[in-house]
């Protein structure tokens, strides 16, 4: 849940809704693996949640974690590719959305 490609298959499953609902989570694929594998992304994402989101740390481990996700569900070269253009494309929409909220609070203050 904590890697791009469940970002972009829970947007998916959204279809551009902003609430998140059990069956959107009943929906996305989730692998059987090992638990030396379940270990180690727990330990990846412990270690993600004590660092700085901005931090060059933050990224390589948010980087190794996601090719953990991508081997775990056989992603191919090109669909990682276009998974991580969706993963832009969607931070870019958060964006603008956070910007056009702070414009809007903005002329109300």
């Amino acid at each position: 849940m904590n890697s791009k490609y469940s970002s972009v298959l829970l947007a998916d499953q959204r279809s551009g809704d902003y609430h998140i609902y059990p069956e959107h989570l009943r929906n996305i694929p989730i692998p059987l693996v090992s638990t030396e594998i379940q270990e180690k992304v727990s330990d990846i994402v412990e270690e993600l949640l004590q660092l700085p989101s901005e931090s060059v740390s933050f990224g390589e481990r948010f980087s190794d974690l996601n090719k953990i996700v991508y081997q775990l569900y056989g992603l191919t070269e090109e669909e990682i590719a276009v998974l991580q253009q969706e993963c832009n494309d969607l931070q870019n929409v958060s964006d603008r959305a956070r910007n056009l909220a702070t414009k809007i609070s903005d002329l109300f203050n």
